[in-house]
């Protein structure tokens, strides 16, 4: 696979198994000749959200310098604002690990509003 089995009871189960499957390792080792300010912003770079469409940007920027930047994603080479969050980075709501997803209070799963929730998410 792309980054590993994403199934079984690890990652269906486990809050690090779902952050492994929407968040994959991306580990970058640039070349001694690489000038300091890329260095420096790979190194910026390394707590901010990335997306698959970053990659493509960066390596679009390796291959050729003149291109225009992709519709989407940002080049790693250059510094990326931390503060950027799902909804920049075009990933969508259900695939950002920003969100926090709560369970249903033990007991309340029979309640008017959680099986007229319930009712519309099987529906749609």
């Amino acid at each position: 696979g792309d980054h590993g089995p994403s199934y079984g009871e690890f990652y269906q189960e486990s809050q690090a198994g779902r952050l492994e499957a929407k968040m994959p390792s991306l580990f970058v080792i640039p070349p001694a000749s690489t000038p300091p300010e890329v260095r420096r912003a790979l190194s910026l770079n390394t707590g901010v959200l990335t997306t698959p469409y970053d990659l493509h940007a960066t390596l679009r920027a390796i291959i050729n310098p003149n291109l225009p930047p992709p519709k989407h994603g940002m080049s790693l080479l250059s510094p990326i604002d931390p503060q950027r969050g799902c909804a920049r980075a075009g990933v969508p709501h259900e695939h950002c690990v920003c969100s926090e997803w709560d369970a249903v209070p033990e007991g309340r799963l029979g309640e008017p509003l959680y099986s007229a929730l319930s009712a519309v998410s099987v529906e749609w």
